[in-house]
């Protein structure tokens, strides 16, 4: 395993190469994957931004031959959330060197992200029958978009066994692997089972900030509200997860406890004081990280805070990627919006709540069957269509009976009247 101190001392080293061949590539490139290790292990937007311009440095010394760093450009630029800018560095990789699989994988990896289905669909099968790990891992991603979860926990399986099997992996790599595996069996409300995944992800990669903010969401979905606060605390001394921060938010008030979390969630993401919003003639967001739009939104929004906020930076998330989960935010921050805030003061009246409407049956295109994303279009539906919000109601209990306790008790209240 890589500890932080080492992958610092990595970074130093490939640093002081690149001060003494300024014109190498390879040592450019062993940079910038050096800085995304950083990143990815404290979810640093500065290292990735660094990782960025090093690749870019590798690419205007020299094109051909060098579709690695158009590779390690893409994920610089994923790791920012830039998911455009991620595809068209991911397109130049492919176009420098067109049979490269890896090159092939990652930009299927980012059509999902941007939400670019119908291209996706034209390009996978190209991907042809393979059965490595990276691969398996696209594929599950696919089956469980496509409303296929348990598919999905299949594939995930067989891409754990065969990393499990690999001794030289590190130990990250691995832990991410089981992370996966075990938001696959949350997802599909096998609690117990998600939850040794998680644990065991962490006796793997202690420092792995993810494990410990799916066992802060786990316990949400149990009511467990001080394992919320206890793991959500554990993923923020590495990393601060906008939606695990939002959850702890949740779980105080739940307890009782008097905080000023929710002020530093808004501070941390670059939330306004105040916002004031034209008739969707919206002003630029001033968030200070862009990455976290949408978390930033789902949290507000779940929270009742600054709901048109939460409207204005779900819009903006959706202009720049149009997936599945970004309409869903949209739909569900522009629903909390028409919900909380007087239709004298939005000025919009029933629109907002159709145009939710319209979003989240967007969303539910490829059939997903995701149990929070049925919950939101219970909620919205509640107010249009009252059997077809409970139709929805009970397919979210039936894909995950424990997703949230707030939102199941919610279901079971509506679906009981």
């Amino acid at each position: 395993m890589v500890s932080p101190k080492r992958l610092d001392e990595l970074v130093a080293f490939h640093e002081e190469r690149v001060r003494n061949d300024p014109k190498g590539v390879l040592g450019l490139n062993l940079l910038a994957n050096a800085y995304l290790d950083v990143a990815s292990e404290k979810d640093d937007d500065s290292m990735a931004e660094r990782a960025e311009k090093a690749a870019r440095r590798s690419l205007e010394i020299r094109t051909r031959g060098n579709e690695s760093a158009a590779m390690t450009l893409a994920r610089a630029l994923l790791a920012q959330h830039r998911f455009r800018e991620a595809l068209a560095a991911s397109n130049q990789a492919l176009k420098i060197d067109p049979s490269n699989r890896a090159a092939k994988r990652q930009n299927l990896e980012i059509l999902l992200e941007v939400g670019d289905y119908k291209m996706f669909r034209t390009e996978f099968p190209k991907v042809g029958s393979m059965t490595d790990p990276a691969t398996l891992a696209l594929k599950a991603r696919w089956a469980s978009l496509t409303g296929e979860p348990e598919q999905a926990l299949k594939l995930w399986e067989k891409a754990l066994e065969q990393v499990d099997g690999i001794k030289t992996l590190p130990g990250s790599t691995v832990a991410w692997y089981r992370v996966q595996h075990g938001a696959a069996q949350f997802q599909a409300g096998h609690l117990d089972e998600a939850e040794l995944d998680f644990k065991t992800a962490l006796i793997l990669h202690p420092t792995g900030y993810q494990a410990h903010g799916w066992l802060a969401r786990l316990a949400a979905g149990r009511g467990d509200w001080e394992g919320v606060i206890k793991h959500g605390e554990a993923a923020s001394r590495q990393a601060k997860l906008t939606d695990i921060e939002g959850l702890m938010v949740r779980a105080e008030r739940h307890l009782g406890v008097p905080s000023s979390r929710l002020d530093t969630l808004k501070s941390d993401n670059g939330v306004p004081a105040t916002f004031k919003m034209t008739h969707h003639s919206h002003e630029k967001s001033t968030s200070g990280r862009h990455t976290h739009d949408r978390l930033t939104a789902l949290a507000l929004a779940d929270l009742g805070d600054m709901a048109a906020y939460a409207h204005h930076t779900a819009e903006e998330d959706l202009a720049n990627r149009r997936d599945i989960y970004a309409l869903d935010a949209f739909a569900w921050a522009t629903f909390r919006y028409w919900e909380l805030v007087p239709a004298s003061e939005t000025g919009e009246g029933d629109f907002l709540l159709k145009e939710a409407a319209k979003a989240i049956d967007e969303a539910l295109a490829l059939g997903t069957q995701d149990a929070k994303l049925l919950f939101h279009t219970g909620r919205i539906y509640e107010s249009l269509d009252k059997q077809k919000s409970d139709l929805f109601y009970a397919q979210a209990l039936k894909v995950n009976p424990h997703f949230d306790a707030d939102e199941v008790a919610h279901a079971k209240r509506a679906l009981s009247d």
